[in-house]
């Protein structure tokens, strides 16, 4: 597959990279990201005008407080995530990217976006914050994915706080100004503006393998020249599916389709320097501050105890029904008589590399797991894989000594923050036993078999048309917790969502529905005689506003 020139060009550089770490062993890989926080102050760093961004105005994204009424989302809440509830015009959000830098109007300083090394600016950023992180990876550097080197790749020896953002395109995506806009957007907001918290990497599947990316410096530019946009490529990974067959022979299939965490599992196996890995799709928004947005989701999940972690979040939280975050926990706990899971759910082809629980679950009182990073992160509910009635990959399951009665939870859409160490953990499961099951279900069964912390935070969701939430309570979550065995939810929303496409399909955060679209078209360029989706504001003056929340789908190609 690979001649021996450059197979020991491969071994030289993998050699490097190791030694530039202290080696750690394979143990190490599988502990929880260490506990010690940075102690230094965050660095401000240069944006893509060549000033700091506290110094230019230009490059800065202000949420508004409109002192308005703001519209209450019936799934999720901003007050629980203690996410602002404030607003942007189009202009506030992506102004600074470049959004209406044709016009006669436009007033901050003009960008040529092709010649931003975005790969640089993140990688100044990273180094001058260093102190507060440590081992810091470049985001411009290339060649550390390459075929497996026959070794295991070195993990630093202090967390490093930071998160990758992984970006998934693949080599025939077009790149659409408003993909642009939204890539440079979490750039600045999570990457710079929190001086390095965040790096956004966009990884990217070249799909046919005649391209041979792996057999040569020159082939692998080539690629990148054709596929990818020349602002982009300083941010880009590239990776073929040969790749995925080499280190995971045993699984059953590599297509994204049914594999789609098996490169980002290489990607934090290479990246080891990011203790959580956001996967998001390209279709995914944010009408807010980004980083803002993530740290809600992260801090939500921080405090949340391990005890009945899972069954909360089977839940579409209401808080019309539910109460709040609180009352709905207690609502759980008391169907459940305190008990629910419990650390892992062993099965016998893992062992769990989570923490044990001391005692019996009826004995914690929630304070197991409080201030511990959740393992994974997931933007909807998860599911009972074995309870579904249409999902297509139900029975979809390889090398599992109980085969289809393994008990598995999936978590779609596959837009989720994952920990170093759960990747890690479903990396060695794929790639020594190749345990093999579909994407939406990787990381959320993985987690549930190591015992690790699934959160699920109530992101606030919207409906159009908004439906009575006492019938959406029964259609996604089956009623009240006491409805269902072990206190799991269990709706059609979820379990049989097929012949209801017309009620799932209209939600605002959701894996395929056209209201995310209907939102940001008409926020971004509406049009003079269409009505405006009812969670946009239109101010006096005619500049049309937007809640802080994620969109999904927004799709371009």
């Amino acid at each position: 597959m690979f001649t021996r020139r450059y197979a020991s060009v491969i071994i030289f550089l993998a050699i490097l990279l190791a030694l530039y770490y202290l080696p750690v062993s394979r143990d190490t890989l599988r502990q929880r990201p260490w506990a010690n926080k940075p102690v230094y102050k965050p660095i401000v760093c240069c944006g893509p005008r060549g000033s700091l961004l506290s110094n230019s105005s230009d490059d800065q994204v202000i949420p508004i407080d409109l002192k308005i009424p703001y519209p209450v989302a019936p799934f999720g809440s901003h007050d629980e995530l203690s996410l602002s509830q404030t607003w942007m015009t189009a202009d506030i959000k992506y102004g600074p990217y470049g959004y209406g830098d044709e016009r006669e109007d436009y007033n901050r300083k003009k960008v040529d976006w092709e010649h931003v090394d975005w790969g640089r600016l993140q990688d100044d950023c990273a180094a001058q914050n260093q102190d507060r992180f440590g081992a810091v990876a470049n985001v411009s550097s290339r060649g550390r994915m390459v075929p497996n080197p026959g070794f295991v790749w070195p993990r630093p020896e202090k967390a490093t706080g930071r998160t990758a953002i992984v970006l998934r395109g693949y080599d025939t995506y077009n790149y659409a100004p408003e993909d642009l806009l939204n890539i440079r957007s979490l750039i600045v907001e999570a990457g710079l503006s929190t001086s390095g918290n965040y790096a956004v990497y966009l990884l990217v599947h070249i799909r046919e393998k005649e391209h041979e990316i792996y057999m040569s410096e020159a082939n692998y530019t080539a690629a990148l020249e054709k596929f990818v946009p020349v602002e982009l490529r300083s941010i880009a990974v590239l990776f073929d599916e040969t790749l995925l067959e080499n280190w995971y022979p045993k699984t059953a299939t590599h297509h994204p389709n049914f594999q789609i965490y098996q490169p980002l599992q290489l990607f934090a196996y290479y990246y080891p320097e990011y203790d959580h890995f956001w996967q998001l799709e390209l279709d995914v928004r944010f009408t807010g501050h980004t980083a803002h947005y993530l740290d809600a989701l992260n801090t939500f999940a921080r405090k949340q105890p391990r005890k009945q972690s899972i069954e909360r979040s089977s839940y579409l939280y209401i808080p019309s029904i539910h109460g709040t975050y609180a009352n709905f926990t207690s609502l759980i706990d008391a169907t459940l008589n305190g008990g629910g899971v419990w650390g892992a759910v062993n099965i016998p082809d893992v062992e769990p590399v989570g923490p044990k629980p001391t005692g019996s679950s009826q004995e914690d009182d929630f304070s197991w797991g409080v201030g511990e990073d959740a393992d994974l992160i997931a933007t909807n509910p998860c599911s009972n894989v074995t309870w579904t009635e249409d999902w297509v990959y139900r029975d979809w399951i390889h090398n599992f000594q109980n085969g289809v009665d393994t008990p598995r939870i999936f978590c779609a859409p596959a837009i989720t923050r994952t920990s170093y160490r759960l990747l890690a953990a479903a990396h060695d499961a794929q790639a020594d036993k190749g345990l093999t099951i579909p994407s939406e279900a990787t990381v959320s069964s993985f987690a549930l078999w190591h015992g690790l912390k699934i959160v699920f935070p109530p992101q606030p969701m919207y409906q159009n048309p908004l439906r009575d939430l006492k019938e959406m309570d029964i259609f996604f979550n089956g009623g009240p917790p006491n409805a269902s065995r072990g206190a799991m939810a269990k709706g059609d929303g979820f379990y049989n969502a097929r012949p209801h496409y017309d009620i799932t399909n209209t939600a605002t955060w959701w894996w395929s529905s056209p209201f995310p679209a209907y939102i940001f078209r008409n926020w971004l360029d509406p049009k003079e005689n269409e009505e405006l989706p009812f969670i946009l504001h239109k101010d006096a003056e005619g500049r049309i506003w937007a809640p802080n929340l994620a969109l999904h789908p927004v799709k371009t190609n």
